[in-house]
């Protein structure tokens, strides 16, 4: 029977303790459109700002409780078609449109790097 021996080369291997993830961006665009938001999850670190485009023929708005954020409607019937809101702190904030309580989303806030 032969013996097969696997060598590790320089961390390719995996098993690393020292994995990161690219560092969330300060900024970042959901896409408001077909009553969905795109992406449906996005991430930004703490300190950053989401920025809501309505490309629907709709109004819509952002609410979310756990932010304590009830926005305004925004969209073409209204205008303007964006809503912006900066996240203080790092969390999982799920949202809804205030209008179409079916659409659904999250924001994840990560710590900022150093």
């Amino acid at each position: 029977m032969p013996i097969v021996v696997a060598l590790c080369i320089a961390g390719a291997c995996g098993g690393d303790s020292e994995k990161s993830e690219a560092a969330a961006p300060a900024s970042a665009s959901v896409t408001v459109k077909d009553f969905a938001f795109a992406p449906k999850t996005i991430r930004v670190a703490a300190g950053g700002t989401v920025t809501w485009s309505n490309e629907d023929s709709f109004d819509h708005s952002i609410q979310i409780d756990t932010a304590s954020v009830n926005g305004p409607k925004f969209g073409p019937q209204t205008m303007p078609t964006t809503f912006a809101h900066r996240f203080a702190k790092s969390g999982t904030y799920p949202y809804i449109c205030g209008v179409h309580n079916s659409m659904t989303g999250t924001v994840i806030v990560t710590p900022r790097s150093a």
